[in-house]
């Protein structure tokens, strides 16, 4: 009896481990599962409005836009079910990094549509 009371505490602490938070790259905190790559960076030569340009271009034709905070410098994008996160941060006049987050409606990375819509912006970008 005193083993199986242990196995079940055991069982309801991997339960709650496996469980948790991650952060947004808005900065907001969501459920999901903690701890995993779900973002990609990159850093363009272009201006912050130019890669702005390109990933509300990629984002609408993907999916949904679902907000888009010009004062952060953030857009979330529901695309194929999937929550897609995008920062936009100007390192210097020129130069400007951009973070593609993406998670499945459980709070699981989408790591493969965060590299496909990276990539897209990239292309977007005007040469």
């Amino acid at each position: 009896m005193r083993l199986e009371m242990w196995t079940w505490l055991l069982l309801g602490f991997l339960t709650l481990a496996a469980t948790g938070c991650y952060h947004t790259v808005e900065g907001r905190t969501k459920s999901g599962v903690p701890f995993a790559k779900d973002r990609f960076s990159s850093r363009y030569e272009r201006s912050l409005e130019q890669c702005r340009t390109a990933a509300l271009r990629v984002l609408k034709y993907n999916g949904e836009l679902i907000r888009d905070d010009r004062v952060a410098n953030t857009m979330v994008a529901k695309i194929k079910g999937r929550t897609v996160y995008v920062k936009l941060f100007e390192e210097e006049p020129n130069l400007t990094k951009v973070t593609v987050q993406a998670r499945n409606e459980n709070g699981t990375p989408a790591t493969d549509l965060a590299a496909e819509i990276k990539t897209q912006i990239a292309l977007q970008l005007p040469r």
